[in-house]
């Protein structure tokens, strides 16, 4: 049994009623559908339960790649974070300053469709140099037919992830 850390009392495991804003990630957009959480009746505080991190960044960074928008700031160091690459080493690959990669990140620079299609191929590179992608020839014709449908407009589009379908409730 788990102690609350606040207060010191038993917590229990129940299901989340409404979507978990999982501000965690470093975007503003991402919603966990069927959370689990550990709830302290004594202190009434909630405590989000993810399990796998690594597996729910992954989905996050997957509707990314897919999103028929340009990234956002964070979202390009969401990205470049999950290939734990310093914003200097992205920099240099891209051919631009670290300076213009901070201002990309923080929204004070836009980062322009060409950019946003190397900082998306960079990353299924970097799937398939992690073994995470089999079939290279998969990302090839993903990037093929997706990269052109990209709009240049800067659109933030939430993201819901079900982290347990049995407990998920259709969100409109």
């Amino acid at each position: 049994m788990e102690c609350c850390p606040n207060c010191g009392e038993t917590l229990a495991t129940r299901a989340q009623a409404k979507p978990y804003h999982y501000t965690e990630s470093g975007l503003k957009n991402v919603f966990l559908l069927g959370m689990l959480s550990l709830h302290c009746s004594a202190c009434e505080r909630e405590f989000p339960e993810i399990e796998n991190v690594p597996g729910l960044h992954a989905k996050i960074a997957e509707f990314l790649l897919r999103k028929p928008y340009i990234l956002s700031g964070p979202e390009f160091r969401f990205l470049r974070k999950e290939m734990r690459k310093k914003a200097k080493d992205i920099a240099l690959v891209l051919g631009v300053t670290p300076t213009t990669v901070s201002r990309w990140e923080t929204g004070e620079e836009n980062l322009g469709v060409a950019n946003d299609r190397l900082i998306r191929s960079l990353y299924e590179m970097w799937l398939i140099e992690q073994g995470k992608v089999i079939d290279p020839a998969t990302i090839l014709s993903r990037v093929s037919s997706q990269f052109p449908t990209i709009k240049a407009k800067k659109k933030s589009i939430p993201i819901h992830i079900p982290m347990h379908p049995e407990l998920t409730v259709a969100v409109g």
